[in-house]
């Protein structure tokens, strides 16, 4: 069952049944300021300014049945859009408009099956489906149609092995594969056969550290791995290696703050960083050093507002935003416009 608990300041933390963390939300007073993204600013490209993101469409609702939802978590986006659905421990496929298409797997520990998935990322050359099935500590590939290929991981905390992993990430000309292994605090990185490569992360507030890493996303754009640090109230920025470039964030509600920031998604083509602020019930925009540029979102039920959004992902090819929005069972897009 999910449990909806109030954290010191008032910040709302979603913990998906056992899986999430048993710690306070407040930022630790001895938190040393994150280095500026000098080199990452370096290699950003002259930017064009986003005017808004006007929203476009959405669909969902509570349920069981085709296109419903108990909870849905990760998204991700190919050729169509795939949603994990939590509670009913399954895939959802719909087209890009929402149409719904397909599903498949269901409640075990067997191939194909799934318990609490909360991670899902398309390789962008196969457009096979990798998933974060966090309660099994393991990650599932799947090919485009939803065809069970290989399987990897294990509960514990060596190299290989996982604890309630969450994020999930491909990225590199090898197609690397980036988890966030978020009860372990740590990124480990395999190659898409699910061979173990390296890892990175230790539990504290440090630079390089982490409290709860959720979100995982990889800029083709920078070449960089950028990870929501959701208890530390901050965004992380890495060279695929794992050494330590800097980031962003400190708790509130201002622009380039947060209180429990989640989902983290790229914009391939520009490079933005689009950042789910949950406890603030928005999505916040930066450029790819980190500068804010904008937001859209408020709390509420109704068309473009959110109730307890989680995780994001950007169509590759027109840059459309999709969010999951577990508090009203649906997924939301949004379009941007720029001058």
């Amino acid at each position: 069952m999910r449990r909806t608990l109030r954290c010191q300041r008032g910040v709302r933390l979603m913990t998906l049944g056992t899986l999430l963390l048993g710690v306070s939300c407040e930022r630790d007073p001895a938190q040393p300021d994150l280095a500026p993204l000098m080199d990452v600013a370096a290699a950003a490209p002259v930017k064009v300014s986003v005017t808004s993101y006007a929203w476009k469409t959405m669909w969902g609702s509570l349920g069981t049945g085709p296109g419903q939802f108990d909870f849905p978590t990760g998204i991700a986006v190919g050729k169509n859009v795939y949603v994990e659905d939590f509670n009913n421990e399954r895939i959802e496929e719909f087209s890009t408009a929402g149409r719904y298409r397909a599903q498949w797997g269901d409640s075990g520990t067997g191939a194909g099956q799934f318990t609490r998935p909360r991670g899902i990322a398309v390789h962008p050359a196969t457009g096979d489906l990798y998933v974060a099935d966090a309660g099994n500590d393991r990650i599932q590939v799947f090919d485009a149609a939803g065809a069970f290929v290989r399987e990897w991981g294990s509960f514990g905390t060596g190299p290989g092995q996982l604890d309630a992993p969450g994020g999930i990430a491909i990225g590199g000309t090898t197609g690397e594969v980036y988890v966030a292994d978020a009860n372990n605090n740590r990124i480990q990185v395999f190659n898409p056969a699910g061979s173990y490569l390296r890892q990175w992360g230790s539990v504290g507030s440090d630079p390089g550290q982490f409290r709860g890493p959720l979100g995982v996303a990889f800029s083709s754009h920078t070449g960089h791995v950028y990870v929501t640090d959701i208890v530390n109230q901050r965004v992380q920025v890495f060279a695929p290696d794992g050494s330590y470039l800097g980031g962003w964030g400190s708790q509130g509600s201002g622009n380039g703050q947060f209180q429990s920031p989640w989902g983290i998604a790229i914009n391939q083509k520009t490079g933005d960083v689009f950042v789910v602020d949950n406890g603030n019930a928005r999505v916040q925009v930066f450029d790819a050093a980190g500068a804010y540029l904008t937001q859209f979102g408020t709390p509420g039920t109704g068309a473009g507002e959110f109730d307890v959004p989680l995780q994001i992902a950007v169509n590759p090819k027109n840059g459309d935003v999709y969010v999951t929005e577990s508090g009203t069972y649906r997924v939301q897009v949004f379009s941007s416009a720029r001058k």
